[in-house]
């Protein structure tokens, strides 16, 4: 896992990086840890499972759904609390600059599943998180961020739907 976590660094560093200096929250960081995780999730999907991106938009699949209203709870989550610290920026810049975070982990994490196989505690680690956020409903989910962000000394700020 240690190469994913060096992936999401240079994510965070790239999207992070702004004239508005203010530190992220605990609540940023953990809500890009996880959005680190889902995307190296959706790269073990295609490279190791074989499964097309079409194929994770297909409606009719129970998982399918779940995985795309987790990812939007991922994502507006994450947009809401980085408009709050980076204000300066609109929120289509900030959603924007997470597509940006989003392939460059997607194109290293595949990188590595190729060179090291879909076998690896990583990649192992990437298949469970597939299958967790495939599983898991997006209350569920929203619940167990909560407790990351508390367990982690943050806090929950109130959700301002992305000031729209």
């Amino acid at each position: 896992m240690k190469t994913y976590a060096f992936i999401l660094v240079l994510a965070v560093s790239l999207v992070g990086c702004s004239d508005d200096r203010k530190e992220a929250s605990v609540e940023e960081r953990v809500l890009m840890q996880i959005y680190g995780s889902y995307q190296s999730a959706l790269s073990y999907d295609e490279v190791c499972s074989g499964n097309p991106k079409l194929s994770r938009l297909d409606m009719n699949d129970a998982a399918n759904v779940k995985r795309l209203a987790n990812e939007q709870l991922i994502i507006d989550r994450l947009l809401d609390v980085r408009q709050k610290r980076l204000s300066s920026k609109t929120t289509e810049k900030l959603a924007r600059d997470l597509e940006v975070a989003a392939k460059m982990i997607a194109k290293k994490t595949a990188s590595n599943l190729e060179k090291n196989g879909c076998h690896t505690p990583a990649a192992q680690a990437a298949k469970r998180l597939f299958i967790r956020y495939s599983s898991v409903t997006p209350v569920s989910l929203a619940k167990e961020i909560n407790k990351q962000i508390i367990k982690h000394g943050g806090e929950i700020t109130p959700r301002t739907n992305n000031g729209e």
